[in-house]
């Protein structure tokens, strides 16, 4: 699986939401992703659940990562489960994830966490 999440598109995001456990994937079913895929949830989207986890995690905010894909998977249970246990164990704690680096509404420039490994990014205005 590649490591840039937030470039993939809707087909990539489902056929990852789709992959089986053992290959590294969510586990849904094609039904549980039907809807994801009519609102064009992709690897933005994705990034975006990871990134406020991590957010939240590092400002010490009690929002889970339940609270964060609840938002998104109001209506299937099961599908939001699969998805929290498959961010939690194999993208973030698995460090298969890459963040973003800038905040712009901090204005702070945030360590890009790649295999394991802290890389900073110099951003010039």
């Amino acid at each position: 699986m590649p490591k840039l999440f937030g470039l993939w598109n809707k087909d990539q995001t489902k056929d990852a939401l789709c992959r089986s456990k053992l290959k590294g994937g969510a586990g849904l079913s094609n039904d549980q992703t039907k809807p994801l895929y009519d609102e064009d949830f992709d690897g933005k989207s994705l990034s975006k659940i990871v990134f406020e986890f991590e957010k939240a995690q590092q400002s010490g905010n009690e929002q889970t990562l339940n609270d964060i894909t609840e938002e998104v998977f109001k209506n299937d249970k099961d599908a939001r489960d699969k998805v929290k246990n498959w961010i939690k164990n194999e993208l973030i704690e698995k460090n298969k994830i890459e963040v973003p680096l800038f905040d712009s509404e901090e204005q702070t420039i945030i360590p890009l966490t790649s295999l394991g490994t802290k890389i900073f990014t110099v951003i010039v205005f």
